[in-house]
């Protein structure tokens, strides 16, 4: 609920907002045959209509309110009256009709407004999420059963979000020449120069709002998604970070006891939404809401006959459920694409890992 006399200016989007339920909402309670109706009604379908090119202001409801109200009190058809007492006496009941229906139809209005305003539903804010988990060093089996030592690290317990990117890209604006590259990768290539996330000024538009996206439901506390493997090195290696590799990946999962296969694939969600998708030491969406980049390129090892190493991703996704946290894929450069690592979907994002401040 805002004070709109302290409430400062108001967003143009809201506003419009507010006329289109408006016009949705009191076109239910006009009745077609009474006086009035049929002006009434293309007033509050001129504000219902979302999709015009300019809005109605407010100043011109008014001035089309108004103008219904003019109708109203004139008469719709000569009337023949039989002494100028009866005239008067007829216009004074007229104009007592018209003020009531003012007065009704303004605290029909001021009630609407005040419902919209405390029943509109919020943008979710920003929360503070928990930062990382700490995995212990020791031998572990990671993918295809292969013993591995690996040395303490802090895993995000979280997909890197919307919002954190976002704060990322405020920064990096602020760098210059040398001082932009210092955080990329060595082979960084010279035809990527930003790290926006695809359609990025209408998906962060829409997750300030919690609206939709590309059929999603998107806040600021959803992952990052449209990024390539550039962006994810270029945003870990800003915070002193780095991608985990695929052996740190898996065994931040079993190294609270968590069998990959209990873990159910979470859908669409934010980053620390509830599910079956935990694992037991808290770290959130391992087997999905988005698959996840990991660092290093490797030969894929269903393929003997692989020459090449390719970029790895790791996890299965809200809308690719298949394997769930076992799912690994190497991928190819799509047509007309130079290298695999430019790859960007709607189901991928990524989180970061570190050594511990001890090491």
């Amino acid at each position: 609920l805002i004070n709109m006399a302290v409430g400062g200016a108001r967003d143009h989007s809201v506003s419009t907002e507010d006329k289109v339920m408006l016009g949705n909402t009191f076109m239910k309670i006009i009745k077609k045959d009474a006086p009035g109706a049929t002006r009434t009604q293309s007033l509050l379908n001129y504000m219902a209509d979302k999709d015009r090119e300019i809005p109605l202001t407010w100043e011109q409801i008014k001035d089309l309110s108004d103008g219904v109200e003019r109708q109203l009190l004139e008469p719709v058809q000569p009337v023949d009256l039989n002494s100028r007492t009866m005239l008067l006496t007829k216009l004074a009941h007229s104009k007592r009709i018209i003020m009531s229906i003012g007065i009704a139809l303004g605290l029909l209005i001021a009630g609407g407004f005040a419902y919209l305003f405390v029943n509109r539903e919020k943008p979710p804010k920003k929360r503070e999420l928990e930062g990382e988990v700490f995995i212990k060093a020791k031998n572990y089996q990671v993918f295809d059963k292969v013993k591995t030592k690996l040395r303490a690290f802090v895993i995000d317990s979280h997909e890197v979000t919307i919002a954190e990117y976002a704060a990322f890209l405020k920064e990096i604006e602020k760098l210059e020449g040398s001082r932009f590259d210092t955080f990329q990768h060595e082979n960084h290539p010279a035809y990527k120069d930003s790290h926006e996330p695809d359609d990025w000024e209408n998906l962060y538009r829409a997750a300030k709002k919690g609206e939709m996206w590309n059929d999603l439901k998107v806040t600021l506390n959803h992952p990052v998604i449209g990024i390539d493997w550039w962006d994810a090195y270029a945003y870990a290696s800003y915070y002193n970070r780095r991608l985990p590799t695929q052996a740190e990946w898996f065994a931040a999962i079993i190294s609270s006891k968590t069998k990959p296969r209990t873990l159910v694939v979470s859908s669409w969600g934010p980053v620390d939404q509830q599910s079956n998708d935990i694992t037991q030491n808290q770290i959130f969406g391992m087997a999905g809401n988005v698959s996840e980049w990991t660092l290093k390129m490797t030969k894929p090892t269903h393929d003997p006959t692989a020459v090449t190493k390719r970029p790895v991703i790791c996890g299965a996704a809200y809308n690719d459920s298949l394997d769930g946290a076992l799912k690994r894929e190497w991928v190819l450069p799509l047509e007309g694409m130079i290298d695999a690592r430019d790859i960007r979907r709607v189901n991928l994002g990524f989180r970061t890992v570190a050594q511990p401040d001890s090491e």
